[in-house]
């Protein structure tokens, strides 16, 4: 490997073209640090070899290559592997039997080997009555906890490889009459030429010295108990021949190589078994998972759930309920290049699993269903991804959207029930005290009084309002053979939504104007020295945001410097808007009948309301108990609902009259608007050669997109604004000057 240079405790290579491994140049390069000063994917490999802090700023670039990454990787988990398992030995107080094997003299007969196998033929019980033990065969001595030399044998012990753990007390003698008998004999050998040690099992079957009874040996010094050797029992020797590398790597703690073995095997039957066991594993977990009763994510399909939709909650789901099969589908997703898998894609591959399992298990299918129908995905589209999978099908999408519909509808009524209820309790108040409004005299009529009159009664216990929002939908359908019969088709639609107050206001009075027109003085529309000051103080916190989003010396301020408006109510205004959907009703508002029908649509969610026939049968002037509703749209809208108001001026009852709304202008196009002045006054292709100039600009950045038509292309022309007006606040910010 490359030789390092220490600096500080730290260390860094001088060649960053070279491999720090091999040092040959090489194109598929696994960076060490990246360019962009992170950590690269052989940073933690480096470091375990070295076993030294890297320096950041010196190693940009440095780099090793793929064939060394991999031995590199190689080795550092090899070595990870000696370390626990060198714990699990030193840590482990088992008892080992050593056997100091001597070479036989010539004139030492030769007795025969004992076989490893339980078979009857090779027990000591079928030995010939003329054989006898040589006492020059064999010496074993009890070594407890390491191996130290022998005292009747002047040779070294090796380490064994096995270790003796008899099971039984019967066991535990006969090891040790076996070994003060081979001790004995081993005491009389005259001639040793080299002695061999070495570690094996101790044989399950009865001792062949019967005559022999010697008392067990006792270790008093260490007090330890003696662990033995427990014995295993093949039904044939083909399995003994099979399975004895894996009972092998299983008694060293290797139980990786074990399952590699066995899989790798070459009897098929032990590949089924080990494979159907696998299987049994997965199969519980997943019936464990598709319980009804488990209450998983992946089963809520309700509207609230889908609205609350979170994978991680799934990937919890699954690491909680499935860790095996989580387990192997994140292996499965690893990349062999960064060693990583993406969490969402595995998560997602799962629940198609489990939805082709039960189907009730199709949350996510029912979000990725919602999400492509608000894309305009067709129904052929739902019918492949349904195939597949990913989604439910068409026909379930529609339930789902007619239960949501419901949903809504049951939303509105509720809000409508409770204006109705604080309605009703008012209005018996009212008649309590005989008295509809709140006494205000002209004279009270200063220092903006007229707006803040009524402020007490704003802070009085009231339910939500609500108000309904509408606009036009057009789109034309153009045919691509046109005929006499087969033309071009406009459609006009109207669609409708509810917006819920933030702040309430249920409590104003309706019966009477907040303030007398003719009393108040001009001097209250204009603006004055406390507005101006307030309005340079808004500006002077729209700048200071800008510059502390875009200028790293002031992120300091960021969590101190307020980032929005403080108000009265900027707790009210800081919480999500409510927005409830109504649908979209194929009726065109240009036609006055059309808008009679979508105004009468609406009236049902007016609280107060009554139904047609009782109010046909009362025929009343005036219904109290209806509230009225605001009803907002852009200019062209209210001119049609003043229209269709003005056509029902006839009627009997205020539910024909339509009284239960009335008209309020929504800023839709407010924005639009005053991009459209801004780029009147300033946006001029004849100032194309002018430095600062928005057209200037404009072709500089080549936003080509940008026209002098702000409702062409509204967020084009609103994010060119945005940008100019912040490169301007920043380059004065760089320059030092004073914005203010």
């Amino acid at each position: 490997m490359a030789t390092p240079i220490k600096k500080h405790e730290r260390i860094w290579f001088p060649e960053t073209d070279l491999c720090v491994s091999c040092s040959l140049t090489n194109k598929q390069r696994y960076y060490i640090i990246r360019t962009d000063m992170n950590k690269g994917p052989a940073f933690d490999v480096i470091s375990y070899c070295f076993q030294k802090s890297l320096s950041i700023q010196e190693n940009v670039g440095t780099y090793v290559c793929s064939h060394c990454f991999k031995l590199l990787n190689r080795i550092k988990d090899m070595d990870i592997r000696r370390a626990e398992l060198y714990n699990k030995v030193m840590m482990s107080s088992q008892q080992f039997k050593v056997i100091s094997v001597k070479k036989r003299g010539s004139q030492t007969p030769r007795t025969p080997r004992v076989s490893k196998l339980s078979d009857s033929r090779s027990t000591p019980h079928h030995r010939h009555p003329d054989m006898t033990i040589s006492t020059e065969e064999r010496s074993i001595d009890t070594i407890e906890g390491s191996f130290t030399k022998s005292t009747n044998c002047n040779n070294t012990t090796k380490p064994a490889s096995t270790r003796s753990l008899f099971g039984n007390e019967q066991q535990r003698n006969l090891s040790t009459q076996v070994s003060g008998s081979f001790n004995e004999q081993a005491n009389h050998t005259s001639t040793v030429n080299k002695d061999l040690d070495l570690a094996i099992p101790l044989s399950p079957t009865p001792s062949p010295f019967k005559n022999n009874k010697l008392k067990q040996k006792k270790d008093e010094s260490s007090g330890k108990k003696q662990k033995l050797k427990q014995t295993i029992s093949f039904r044939s020797s083909k399995l003994c021949t099979l399975m004895h590398p894996v009972v092998k790597a299983l008694a060293n703690g290797s139980v990786r190589k074990a399952l590699t073995l066995i899989f790798n095997s070459s009897d098929i039957t032990t590949k089924e078994s080990s494979k159907k066991n696998i299987k049994s594993i997965i199969e519980k977990e997943c019936q464990i998972f598709s319980k009804q009763s488990m209450e998983i994510n992946l089963q809520k399909r309700e509207t609230e759930d889908l609205e609350n939709f979170d994978v991680t909650k799934l990937q919890e789901d699954f690491k909680n309920h499935a860790p095996f099969l989580w387990s192997c589908a994140t292996q499965a997703a690893t990349s062999t290049y960064s060693n990583t898998y993406n969490q969402i894609k595995v998560c997602a591959a799962l629940c198609v699993i489990m939805q082709g399992r039960s189907r009730f298990l199709n949350s996510l299918q029912h979000v990725v269903g919602i999400t492509m129908y608000n894309n305009q995905l067709q129904k052929d589209g739902f019918s492949v991804l349904a195939k597949l999978g990913f989604s439910v099908s068409h026909s379930t999408l529609n339930e789902k959207l007619n239960k949501a519909k419901i949903l809504n509808e049951n939303m509105m009524k509720s809000y409508q029930s409770n204006l109705a209820i604080a309605s009703k309790s008012h209005l018996e108040r009212v008649d309590t005290e005989h008295s509809y409004a709140v006494d205000i005299s002209p004279s009270t009529m200063n220092d903006h009084s007229y707006s803040t009159s009524c402020s007490d009664l704003q802070h009085r216990s009231a339910p939500q309002g609500y108000r309904f929002n509408i606009d036009n939908l057009d789109f034309n359908i153009k045919v691509r053979e046109m005929t006499q019969d087969h033309q071009n088709v406009s459609r006009h639609f109207t669609q409708m939504m509810a917006l819920v107050d933030r702040v309430n206001s249920g409590s104003l009075t309706d019966d009477q104007p907040v303030g007398d027109l003719l009393e108040i003085e001009n001097s209250e529309f204009l603006p004055t020295a406390e507005d101006n000051y307030t309005l340079r103080k808004d500006m002077i916190q729209v700048v200071s945001n800008i510059l502390i989003e875009h200028l790293p010396s002031f992120k300091v301020f960021k969590d101190i410097y307020p980032s929005h408006f403080k108000h009265e109510h900027s707790a009210e205004m800081a919480k999500k808007s409510i927005v409830i959907p109504l649908g979209i009703l194929l009726k065109n508002e240009n036609k006055t009948n059309d808008m009679i029908e979508i105004l009468q649509h609406l009236q049902q969610y007016v609280p107060g309301v009554r139904p047609e026939v009782e109010g046909i049968h009362e025929r009343e002037e005036r219904n109290p108990k209806m509230q009225a509703i605001p009803v907002g749209g852009d200019q062209l809208t209210c001119e049609r609902i003043r229209g269709a108001h003005m056509a029902r001026l006839d009627g009997d009852t205020p539910e024909e009259r339509l009284e239960g709304l009335i008209t309020m202008v929504e800023d839709f196009h407010e924005k639009i608007n005053f991009l459209q002045a801004m780029m009147d006054r300033f946006y001029k292709p004849a100032s194309a050669r002018e430095t600062g100039t928005l057209y200037q600009l404009r072709n500089v950045i080549n936003r080509r997109n940008v026209v002098k038509n702000a409702s062409a292309d509204y967020h084009a022309v609103g994010s060119f604004i945005d940008l100019v007006t912040t490169a301007i606040l920043l380059s004065m910010g760089f320059s030092g000057k004073y914005l203010f």
